[in-house]
């Protein structure tokens, strides 16, 4: 989804991202390797405020996107294996070590503050 920006002369507006929504799905297209992912679908949508009503111009943009491969989908899933492989011993590092800290003993949190010493007047 792009919100467009409601000024007409920003590098956000609708005419200038407009044109470039086919890019715009090309892109995430090669930015998300998913095996499943056959089609990208881009939503512009501008708010048109006119008198006391607000109504919604959607732009839609449908980019096919060539299927994987045979050999891409295995990579692209071993890849995904290994990333969560990695973030669960990562979480079971984080959870032994703190297990192995805090066995028996409650959590404390400690905080030291040093306020100086006023000057009393005299």
């Amino acid at each position: 989804m792009i919100f467009y920006g409601q000024d007409v002369e920003s590098q956000h507006s609708k005419q200038a991202i407009q044109p470039n929504l086919a890019k715009i799905a090309q892109d995430v297209a090669s930015r998300l390797p998913i095996a499943e992912l056959h089609h990208v679908i881009v939503l512009g949508i501008d708010f048109i405020d006119e008198s006391n009503d607000t109504f919604i111009d959607i732009d839609l943009w449908i980019q096919p996107v060539d299927p994987m491969t045979q050999r891409e989908r295995q990579l692209t899933k071993q890849l995904q294996r290994l990333n969560q492989q990695h973030k669960q011993q990562t979480v079971n590092n984080l959870s032994a070590s703190n297990l192995s800290a805090s066995k028996n003993e409650p959590m404390r949190m400690q905080l030291n503050l040093n306020i100086p010493a006023r000057k009393t007047k005299s």
